[in-house]
């Protein structure tokens, strides 16, 4: 029924969550604020990510960028068309760091894996072994995370600099 609501009534946001309660994909006629809201979005997930990407949302980028910033298990259930797209996960990945995690082929991209650890130290641990070796990239995740220095190369994680 959100379809065929007015505008003003789309940006709702308590006539909207309870929609998409009923009918998650009935986010795809919600205003754009409330598609970025992450109580929306959770309401219309209703705990199940892959509830929220079936059908017409799946290639709503507007959903998706608000979805893999509040978790990046989201980014499991998104289209493919989107996990093919460079720029669009590249940017996921800027929001959400663990993103990285379920686009194999972009973990072994400098340029992704900075973004992803600058985001998220913990990213490192999903990244080629090369970028795990990488000083600048790994000084990068155990300054946003000191966990971090976990899933560095035996050989950065002597060295007293990096450490400290």
């Amino acid at each position: 029924a959100l379809e065929f609501c007015e505008r003003r009534l789309r940006n709702d946001e308590e006539l909207v969550t309870a929609a998409v309660i009923q009918e998650a994909s009935a986010l795809q006629f919600a205003e754009v604020p409330l598609k970025r809201s992450k109580s929306v979005l959770l309401a219309a997930a209703g705990g199940d990510w892959a509830r929220l990407f079936e059908g017409s949302l799946a290639e709503d980028r507007e959903v998706a960028w608000t979805a893999v910033g509040i978790d990046w298990k989201a980014a499991q259930y998104l289209s493919p068309r989107l996990h093919d797209d460079a720029d669009f996960m590249h940017r996921a990945i800027g929001l959400n760091g663990l993103v990285i995690q379920v686009v194999p082929g972009l973990c072994a991209q400098r340029a992704c894996g900075l973004c992803a650890v600058r985001q998220n130290g913990l990213a490192l641990q999903f990244l080629s072994e090369e970028l795990r070796s990488d000083a600048k990239l790994v000084r990068e995740a155990v300054g946003q995370d000191a966990m971090a220095l976990e899933f560095a190369s035996p050989e950065l994680r002597s060295q007293r600099d990096l450490v400290l």
